[in-house]
């Protein structure tokens, strides 16, 4: 692999839990556009891993003083797609049975998550396909507004 196929490799990490404004829309901005494969339970278990006061982040409050929500706000713009490491490599085995099983475990994570009193707010952006829609529709807390909202661009 030389310089040219891992330049869009570049990890950006995750940021933590802050209310800063700034640093969420600069986070945000800093992203690179998809280029292929997408692992969205992957992005929602690290989610739920920075809203529960363990480690390896340790910014969330086990019991504040306070009253408060935890909640997840997943953005997606694909479906999920079997890949090994990055988007130019391909899936050893039948890519309709991965991403069936990836399927799967979308559901059963966030089963998991919203029995621990998590909310789940999903915008899906740009992908309109129907499966992705009902399965989205599933993993939010609710069908509709305000859990699950479509975002054409």
């Amino acid at each position: 692999m030389n310089h040219d196929e891992c330049e869009r490799c570049i990890s950006h990490g995750i940021t933590a839990l802050t209310n800063q404004k700034a640093a969420i829309l600069s986070a945000i901005a800093d992203l690179d556009n998809p280029t292929g494969t997408t692992n969205i339970t992957q992005g929602l278990g690290w989610g739920w891993r920075v809203v529960k006061p363990a480690a390896p982040f340790t910014e969330a409050v086990a019991n504040p003083e306070y009253k408060r929500q935890q909640a997840i706000v997943l953005l997606t713009d694909g479906e999920n797609v079997p890949g090994n490491g990055d988007g130019y490599k391909a899936t050893f085995g039948m890519s309709g049975y991965a991403q069936s099983k990836m399927d799967q475990r979308l559901r059963t994570l966030a089963a998991n998550i919203k029995a621990d009193g998590v909310i789940i707010y999903v915008i899906q952006f740009a992908n309109d396909g129907t499966d992705l829609q009902l399965l989205l529709k599933e993993i939010a807390s609710g069908p509709d507004t305000p859990y699950y909202y479509y975002a054409p661009d």
